[in-house]
C-alpha cells in the first residue's frame, strides 16, 4: 500500500536489508499451554552430585581463608536450591552444563540506564519455574509449599538456614514483621500491594498471616484466590511482598530505634524524614533496580549486591550468601561481578558493542534493524549475535471505550458501542499488517498468533464505515460522524519504543485511505501517564506484556494500564462504582471473565479455559487492535559466555533471569 510518502526514519537508516533475512533464523512461537492443577509445590532438592558438599569462588574463599566470611556450608540453607538440566532454562532451549567460576573477571554490559538487577530478578521469589510459567513450579526461598483445594489457605515453610545477603538468618520474623510492623504501622505510610488482597482486589481484605513457628506460616483468604501463586512466582511482584529484613529494618523504625536518632540519619542522607528512610531501606525489587545509592547494604535474596551506584555505572559482586548451587555441589553465580555502563544514547551504546566492550547485551535499544551492524562487527569484537522472543508485544493500537463518554450527545460513543462492533472491526480491517511487518520488522516478526485474527480488506471497511451512517465528507474529503459533525482524532503513543511513532503514523496513513481523518503524535512519557489515565485520549498505541499474561506474571491488559482502552469503566471496577464509568454491558464481559480467572491459578485447567475467553474478547472487541504478532529481538554475548539457551528463546527475560548460571568458557 502507498503510504502518503511517510518517513519511517526508524528503518530506513540502516541497509542490508537482505543480509538480514538471509542472516536471521526463524524463532519458535512462545505458546502456553493448560496442565493439571497441583496443590503443593514440586522439590527443589535435586541429588548434588558431589554427595552433600559444597564448594566455592576462589574469591569466597579467600575471604573465608582470612576469616571474613563463614565457610560455605554454614552460608547455605540446609537444603539448597539445585541448578541442573531444565530447571533455570527448559531442557528443549539448553544443553546445560555445570560452569567454573571465573576468577577476577568481571561481566561487562551497556545499557541506556545503569540498572543491572534485572538480571536474577525472579529466582528470588517464593516460587520458580522457568520461561516466566506458574506451571511445574519449584520452592524457592521455601522448602515446603501448599494450598488448599478451593485456593484460599496458602501454606509457607521458610528453608532452614537460608540466609538474607548480610548473614542474618531468615525466619517467620521476618513476615511478622513485614505484616504488623510495616503494613500495621500507620505512621510508618508503607502500603502493602494491591495483591495481598483476595482476588488482588483492594477492594477485598487483605489476606490475614498467621505465623506458626519460627520457620512456618500461613495466608488465609475471604474467597477463592488461585491466581496468587502467580505473584509468588512473579518478577513483577517478589518476595518482599510478604517478608523483608527485620533486623536489618528495626534500625530504622520508631518502634526498636530512637525516632530522634533515625530521623538524624534520614536528614544526613538528605532525605525528609525517617518515614522516608524506611521505605527506601525497606526496598522492593523496584527500587533495587534503580540507581539508588541509599540501597548498597540492604539485604536481599540475590545473585549479586550493589557495591557501587554513580550516574555512569553500576557494579554488583556476587552474594556469598545465595541460596542456589549445582549439581556439582558448587554454589552460583559463577560469575564475581557484573558492570553496566549507562550509554549516552543507542549510537554510544553501538560503539562499545563493535568495539569488543562488552559481554552481552539484552537490552531495548538493540532492535532489528541494527542486525546488519551488529553481524558485521561480531568476529571483530568478539561476540555472536542470535534473537529471541521479547517480553512486550509490538505496539498495539488501543481504541478507547471510555472517550467522551460523559458527553450525552457522544458521537465516538455511537461508533464503539455498535453491537456489530463496526468501527473496530473496520479499524482492523483498514490496517495492512504484513505491509506493517515488512516495513518495521523486515517480515520478521511473526503473523501466526495474531490476536486480532482478521485480513486487511479496506473495501470491507469502507462497507462498515458506510453501515455506521459515516457516509458524509467534510472540505479536506474526510468521513464526518453519522450526525454529520466532523470526525477526527489524534492517535497518541509516548515514544518508549523507537517504532511506536512509525506505526502510529503508518495506522494515521491507513485510516486515511477508508475516509478517517487521524493523525499521529508523540507525548512525553510522564505526560502520556497522566493525560491517558484521565481518559483523555481517543486511540492509541503502546506495547503491552503479552507473553506474561497466560501465565498471570502480568496483568497489563487492564483496561487502565498500557494504552488504556477503557480506563473510566477500570477506576470504577477499583472504586467499586465511587468513581469512572458503570461499564456497559459489552465491557462488564470483560470485568466477569478478569475477576473469574483470579479465583484459580493461571495455569490450571480452568485458568487456562479462562485466558482463551479472554483472548475470544479481545477478538471480538477490537479494543486492542494486533498490528503484526510476537516479536523478534537481537541478542549479543561474549563468544566465551556459556549455558546461554540458543537461538530462538521465546523469551528474553527467561534468559536475563538466569543469569547465575551463565560462566566464562576461558
Amino acid at each position: 500500500m502507498n503510504t502518503g510518502g511517510v518517513e519511517l526514519n526508524y528503518i530506513r537508516t540502516w541497509i542490508g536489508i537482505s543480509v538480514l533475512i538471509l542472516l536471521l533464523p526463524g524463532m519458535s512461537l512462545w505458546a502456553g499451554g493448560a496442565e493439571e492443577g497441583t496443590t503443593s509445590a514440586g522439590d527443589a532438592s535435586m541429588p548434588v552430585a558431589s554427595g552433600g558438599t559444597y564448594s566455592e569462588a576462589p574469591m569466597l574463599a579467600r575471604m573465608v581463608a582470612a576469616g571474613d566470611l563463614p565457610p560455605v556450608e554454614e552460608r547455605l540453607p540446609d537444603v539448597p536450591v539445585v541448578a541442573g538440566p531444565g530447571v533455570l532454562n527448559g531442557t528443549q532451549h539448553l544443553d546445560w552444563k555445570p560452569g567454573k567460576y571465573s576468577d577476577g573477571r568481571t561481566l561487562r554490559t551497556v545499557a541506556l540506564s545503569t540498572k543491572v538487577s534485572i538480571l536474577d530478578i525472579s529466582t528470588n521469589n517464593f516460587l520458580w519455574a522457568p520461561e516466566q510459567r506458574t506451571k511445574d513450579m519449584i520452592p524457592v526461598l521455601l522448602e515446603d509449599f501448599s494450598t488448599a483445594d478451593d485456593y484460599r489457605v496458602f501454606n509457607f515453610t521458610i528453608r532452614k538456614g537460608l540466609k538474607w545477603s548480610n548473614g542474618d538468618l531468615v525466619t517467620t520474623e521476618d513476615v511478622r514483621f513485614t505484616f504488623e510492623d510495616l503494613y500495621g504501622c500507620e505512621e510508618c505510610t508503607i502500603v502493602p500491594r494491591n495483591n495481598l488482597h483476595s482476588q488482588g482486589n483492594r477492594l477485598y481484605p487483605m489476606g490475614v498471616v498467621e505465623i506458626l513457628d519460627e520457620y512456618s506460616f500461613r495466608m488465609t483468604f475471604d474467597r477463592s484466590y488461585g491466581f496468587f501463586v502467580a505473584d509468588l512466582r512473579s518478577w513483577i511482584t517478589d518476595s518482599t511482598m510478604i517478608m523483608r529484613p527485620s533486623k536489618f529494618l528495626k534500625q530504622f523504625h520508631p518502634a526498636y530505634a530512637d525516632q530522634a536518632k533515625i530521623s538524624a540519619m534520614a536528614k544526613e542522607a538528605g532525605l525528609v524524614d525517617w518515614q522516608q528512610l524506611l521505605a527506601i531501606k525497606g526496598e522492593t525489587h523496584w527500587q533495587r533496580s534503580g540507581r539508588n545509592r541509599l540501597l548498597i547494604g540492604v539485604p536481599h535474596f540475590q545473585a549479586w549486591d550493589p557495591i557501587e551506584i554513580t550516574d555512569t555505572h553500576t557494579l554488583v559482586e556476587r552474594n556469598p550468601y545465595y541460596n542456589w548451587v549445582d549439581t556439582e555441589g558448587q554454589q552460583l553465580p559463577y560469575i564475581d561481578r557484573i558492570l553496566s555502563t549507562k550509554a549516552t544514547d543507542a549510537d554510544a551504546a553501538n560503539v562499545k558493542i563493535l568495539s569488543g566492550e562488552i559481554d552481552y547485551v539484552l537490552d531495548d535499544f538493540v532492535r532489528l534493524p541494527g542486525m546488519p551492524l551488529y553481524l558485521e562487527g561480531a568476529e571483530r569484537a568478539g561476540y555472536y549475535v542470535q534473537t529471541s522472543g521479547g517480553f512486550n508485544s509490538p505496539p498495539l493500537l488501543f481504541i478507547n471505550q471510555d472517550y467522551d463518554y460523559e458527553n450525552p450527545d457522544s458521537q465516538w460513543q455511537v461508533l464503539v458501542q455498535d453491537p456489530e462492533r463496526r468501527f473496530g472491526r473496520a479499524v482492523a480491517l483498514a490496517i495492512d499488517k504484513h505491509d506493517i511487518n515488512e516495513s518495521l520488522y523486515f517480515g520478521r516478526y511473526h503473523m501466526d498468533d495474531l490476536v486480532t485474527p482478521i485480513d486487511y480488506d479496506p473495501e470491507l471497511a469502507n462497507q462498515l464505515l458506510d453501515e455506521l451512517g459515516m457516509t458524509g465528507r467534510d472540505a479536506k474529503g474526510f468521513r464526518t460522524y453519522p450526525d454529520g459533525s466532523t470526525f477526527e482524532f489524534q492517535i497518541v503513543t509516548n515514544g518508549l519504543s523507537p517504532d511506536q511513532i512509525d506505526l502510529s503514523q503508518l495506522v494515521a496513513q491507513f485510516l486515511h485511505a477508508v475516509g478517517i481523518n487521524a493523525s499521529a503524535k508523540q507525548v512525553a512519557p510522564q505526560i502520556w501517564r497522566e493525560e491517558l489515565r484521565n481518559n483523555e485520549y481517543a486511540m492509541t498505541v503502546m506495547w503491552n506484556d503479552i507473553p506474561g499474561h497466560p501465565s498471570g506474571i502480568s496483568q497489563d491488559y487492564w483496561p487502565r494500564s498500557k494504552g488504556a482502552w477503557a480506563p473510566a469503566s477500570a477506576l470504577y471496577a477499583e472504586t467499586a462504582g465511587e468513581s469512572g464509568r458503570q461499564p456497559p454491558a459489552y465491557l462488564q464481559e470483560f470485568f466477569d471473565i478478569h475477576t473469574a480467572r483470579k479465583a484459580v491459578p493461571p495455569e490450571s485447567p480452568e485458568g487456562a479455559e479462562l485466558w482463551q475467553q479472554l483472548l475470544d474478547y479481545f477478538a471480538r472487541n477490537y479494543v486492542m487492535i494486533w498490528p503484526v504478532g510476537s516479536i523478534v529481538q537481537p541478542n549479543i554475548f561474549s563468544s566465551d559466555l556459556r549455558n546461554i539457551p540458543g537461538d530462538g528463546y521465546p523469551i528474553i527475560f527467561g534468559m536475563t533471569e538466569a543469569a547465575p548460571q551463565w560462566y566464562f568458557e576461558s
